[in-house]
């Protein structure tokens, strides 16, 4: 008898791979001191990921405490004797919430230490002012604290100047009104790994691009550690898209991706699932209103460009989800806020109605107040979307240091509709650095000369804006005992002369989440458990032959192990039993069901299609 062995060999051809040619590692130390990174291209995309703890206080000896995004742990002895604020106070019966823990070191709130209900303050303290890490000023986006990697990924565009990091520890006394910095007792660094995304040398081959995110574990129903949840996204230039890329992996077949764990070949992938955006977002509409909107589109289009906007902008706003938020400014000669953050459509849409056509075009100002608008909210999804149907012509002038930089910098992505745009050279000079703005900030810009060709341009960008393309491939491996660090490695080979690959660092966390795939549950009070149709786009049935009367729960999970729905079917009777669950609402990707019996738990995957 023979055995089949196969063996897995990769031939990797070093003029087409994917690897960056930037890389570079710089540590950023926790003192308040400056680093940068060498000089950036102008243009090109850059992966910047940022791991590590720090201390602000010397009771931390371990240096803990803070991280890239968050605050998460206080010493106790800090918060007693009122040099950090706690995260409640009760005053009069009432319980009033102040500095709860993670917290984002992007909130614009300023807090009193020691609160104004308890003492004379001393001293102000502000995260996005004088706490936390920073790239080029600004922190990084919120999108959510990462306990157990510390670690977090953002993209940047190059300026043709370096990255500039620096953590920064200061409060404000009042009683000096003067800022003072305390760094005296600080310990600990954070890494800074930056990686230039390019592209293959073969100009007749697609480019491809790789980013691995965070991962996540899961347990069985035994307690162990099998299961791991990966995000990943394999982009390919696509003009089509709003940001110009397209995260493909939905559509590559299981069998071609390859992983790599801990130098172990995983064979077979569970399931690669790409969700429908769940995370709201946040849009500043930036509204050109000058007396110019007043006039035709262009000659081929005699509809009056306020007119058009309108409709175009409305539609806009009709498709947003009823947790995304919004603001409405335009510009003159003057910056307006026409409404201000509201999720309420009418709203929005009734100040878009009441815009007129008046005056010059301020159109660099505004853009700056729009930008620093945005740049408070503390959502992960910002984006701004202006437009603008000419060149600046009333002050502020264009100052490079005061737009091009701010719109690099906030983390916010810009897209600029312009709208008729002329031949003459104050429209085209104007047009040329608007689209710099909108490609520092990893955005894009629309030239539009007829109405079909607006409201086409802001229906892609309410699908761009309103879906997400995130991607998680699920698989099994060994049990992973609590702190145990390892890593691994995602391949894809789309051809016989390119593969692209990146690989992240993990450790096991103590308390993993409960739920994953499947559940291994001895049981015998319940036979001939149906559950059909699977995949199902409304409704499913569940038929089962119960051996005793006893008390059934049918719960549905998402992979995350977060409850989606709880029924508590009662007492049921020994016999044949069917019950039916509306899941039209749910999102597509796989579930699970649980079947909850007294001395049991069944559980089998759904797949929800749309």
């Amino acid at each position: 008898m023979f055995k089949r062995i196969t063996i897995l060999i990769l031939f990797v051809f070093s003029a087409n791979v994917l690897f960056a040619q930037f890389p570079i590692k710089i540590e950023v130390n926790s003192d308040g001191s400056i680093s940068e990174s060498p000089v950036t291209k102008e243009g090109v995309k850059y992966i910047i990921t940022i791991t590590g703890t720090y201390s602000m206080w010397p009771q931390f000896e371990d240096c803990h405490g803070a991280d890239a995004g968050y605050v998460y742990d206080v010493p106790q002895e800090e918060i007693d004797n009122l040099r950090w604020p706690p995260e409640y106070i009760e005053v009069g019966g009432f319980k009033i919430e102040l500095v709860k823990l993670p917290h984002w070191v992007g909130d614009p709130k300023v807090w009193s230490i020691p609160p104004e209900e308890i003492s004379t303050p001393m001293f102000k303290m502000s995260f996005r002012d004088y706490k936390g890490f920073r790239i080029d000023g600004e922190p990084i986006p919120n999108t959510g604290f990462q306990e157990l990697t510390h670690r977090y990924q953002i993209e940047k565009i190059g300026t043709g100047n370096p990255f500039i990091f620096q953590i920064l520890d200061s409060n404000r006394s009042i009683i000096e009104e003067r800022t003072v910095p305390r760094y005296e007792d600080n310990c600990g660094f954070l890494t800074i790994d930056i990686e230039e995304v390019i592209v293959n040398n073969d100009d007749d081959d697609e480019e491809f691009d790789i980013s691995v995110g965070n991962v996540d574990f899961r347990r069985n129903n035994d307690g162990k550690i099998d299961g791991r949840k990966i995000e990943v996204s394999i982009e390919i230039e696509d003009s089509t898209e709003i940001d110009g890329s397209k995260n493909i992996l939905e559509d590559i077949p299981i069998d071609n991706i390859g992983i790599i764990y801990d130098g172990k070949i995983i064979c077979d992938i569970d399931s690669i699932i790409c969700n429908e955006r769940t995370e709201p977002v946040s849009i500043g509409l930036l509204i050109d209103r000058t007396e110019s909107m007043g006039g035709p589109i262009s000659e081929e289009d005699m509809t009056q460009r306020m007119s058009a906007s309108k409709e175009a902008l409305k539609n806009f706003v009709e498709v947003l989800l009823d947790e995304d938020e919004a603001f409405v400014m335009s510009f003159s000669e003057d910056t307006r806020m026409d409404q201000t953050w509201t999720n309420d459509k009418t709203l929005l849409k009734d100040a878009i109605d009441g815009l007129e056509p008046d005056a010059l075009t301020a159109v660099w100002g505004a853009i700056n107040t729009a930008i620093d608008t945005l740049s408070l909210s503390d959502d992960p999804n910002r984006f701004l979307v202006v437009l603008s149907d000419g060149g600046n012509t009333f002050p502020p002038e264009w100052d490079e240091s005061q737009v091009l930089i701010k719109a690099q910098s906030k983390n916010i992505k810009i897209f600029i509709v312009a709208l008729g745009f002329s031949q003459l050279q104050i429209d085209q000079d104007g047009r040329a650095k608007l689209e710099q703005v909108a490609e520092v900030s990893g955005g894009k810009i629309f030239d539009v000369y007829n109405s079909e060709q607006l409201n086409t341009v802001y229906e892609n960008l309410s699908e761009e804006l309103t879906t997400e393309e995130d991607c998680f491939i699920y698989f099994s491996a060994d049990s992973c005992e609590p702190g145990k660090e390892g890593w691994i490695r995602i391949i894809y080979a789309p051809n016989d002369s390119t593969i692209v690959t990146e690989v992240i660092k993990y450790k096991c966390p103590d308390e993993p989440n409960s739920v994953f795939w499947e559940i291994k549950s001895e049981y015998k009070d319940v036979e001939n458990l149906n559950i059909f149709p699977n995949p199902t786009d409304s409704k499913i049935f569940i038929d089962f032959d119960s051996q005793k009367a006893e008390n059934i729960i049918i719960k549905i999970v998402d992979l995350n192990g977060k409850e989606i729905l709880n029924s508590d079917l009662g007492w049921i009777d020994i016999g044949k039993n069917s019950f039916e669950f509306d899941v039209s609402k749910l999102a597509q990707g796989s579930y699970q069901i649980l079947f909850i019996s007294n001395e049991s738990i069944i559980a089998k995957k759904i797949l929800i299609v749309k």
